[in-house]
């Protein structure tokens, strides 16, 4: 037996990138794989947000309709943080509960494990699981979105240590969230990745799904032709050459290192646009304007203490003098 597993690609109506081409192709290659597979597991955060978005979901159901088919009924969907928490319902349960009208429809899969074992080989699990339940369960495998430890920057309380989920009793468990491709030291346990990364967050992460055999315990990372995000560092003092093959066809963004005076230098950046330019990037974001998670990560200031300290004064509005005192002047 075969299955496709897909996860965190993330779809939104908001592109500012131009990357539903893309974005579009990598679902349906993903889709066109699983008319060969016996199952097809989308392990969550299809969408990036929980509300019913109707142009949005228009757009994906013309696809899994289109690609599949009577076999919709192949398709399993996680509910990952993005769409419903430890909810049962997701913005795909308006699309399963029509497709239910015609006598094929995927199935939702939401955190009560007790319901969710879909054959002798695997059982499919929501966001945010209590891995007790897991004891019991005699299938080989597990797909799940939950967060691991020691590969999370954020809200680790919210996560599971590895060595918890290598005691569970299964042959191989494939999580969802982390979006970057890995596996632990064991192999065990498996990060899917993301089908379509979506913004600088998934910096140099290259889009994916897997394809495993559950009756030889075999998984192959398919890697998709989809812009990667770059990050390139031009720093003041340091002699650089980018490589074409780092930037053609990607989403490339500038990173200015060092003085005031450089990253603020609007004829050092235009001379730099346009090298990059000249390599064929998909898109080359604006470097006065871009930001990601709130915070301008193009521009990054060396500030010496006392351009610090006279910062910190303008920007908090200290009383005049103020900073002459923390000066020591």
């Amino acid at each position: 037996m075969s299955t496709i597993i897909y996860s965190d690609a993330h779809f939104s109506s908001n592109d500012p990138y131009d990357l539903r081409p893309f974005r579009e192709k990598a679902l349906r290659t993903a889709l066109e794989a699983g008319t060969k597979a016996d199952m097809i597991v989308d392990a969550g955060d299809t969408v990036n947000q929980r509300y019913f978005d109707s142009e949005l979901m228009a757009w994906l159901t013309n696809i899994y309709a289109d690609c599949l088919g009577p076999r919709i009924s192949t398709l399993c969907f996680l509910i990952g943080n993005h769409e419903g928490s430890s909810r049962q319902i997701s913005p795909f349960t308006a699309f399963a509960n029509g497709a239910a009208c015609y006598g094929h429809a995927p199935a939702i899969i939401g955190a009560n494990a007790k319901s969710n074992a879909m054959n002798r080989h695997f059982l499919l699990q929501g966001w945010f699981s209590n891995l007790s339940e897991f004891i019991d369960f005699r299938t080989d495998y597990l797909v799940t979105h939950l967060r691991v430890k020691e590969w999370v920057f954020d809200k680790p309380e919210r996560s599971y240590p590895l060595a918890e989920l290598e005691a569970l009793p299964f042959k191989r468990i494939f999580v969802g969230d982390l979006h970057t491709p890995k596996e632990s030291p064991s192999g065990k346990i498996v990060s899917i990745g993301t089908l379509a990364p979506s913004s600088f967050a998934d910096k140099d992460i290259q889009a994916n799904y897997i394809k495993f055999d559950e009756d030889h315990n075999e998984f192959e990372r398919v890697w998709l032709d989809y812009p990667i995000f770059r990050v390139i560092n031009i720093y003041e003092d340091v002699e650089f050459e980018p490589k074409p093959e780092y930037i053609k066809g990607n989403i490339v963004r500038l990173k200015f290192i060092g003085s005031h005076k450089f990253v603020s230098d609007k004829t050092i950046r235009q001379r730099w646009l346009s090298r990059i330019w000249l390599m064929e990037p998909h898109a080359v974001p604006d470097p006065e304007r871009e930001q990601t998670n709130g915070e301008e990560v193009v521009a990054q200031d060396e500030l010496t203490i006392e351009e610090e300290i006279k910062q910190a004064a303008k920007q908090q509005k200290w009383p005049e003098g103020a900073e002459n005192v923390a000066l020591g002047s």
